[in-house]
């Protein structure tokens, strides 16, 4: 898949924020500061931008990714 045939990030973003909403649930996560959501979204925009479509389906490497920041952020 050539980038030009990749739909915008913000399209994705917005079929796959509640991710970002799950994992903070998952881990007990209060964001009161907004902290965890934006790096959230962080993490997606890099699995999005890493994105191999022959290796699997993008929500599946959201879920790893975002999960992955959660915990590098409790460390």
């Amino acid at each position: 898949m050539h980038d030009q045939d990749k739909p915008s990030f913000e399209a994705i973003f917005r079929q796959n924020e509640q991710r970002i909403h799950y994992h903070m649930h998952k881990f007990g996560i209060h964001d009161g500061q907004g902290e965890y959501y934006v790096e959230g979204i962080y993490a997606m925009w890099m699995a999005y931008k890493k994105c191999d479509p022959t290796k699997g389906p993008l929500g599946t490497y959201f879920n790893y990714t975002i999960r992955n920041r959660f915990i590098d952020m409790f460390r």
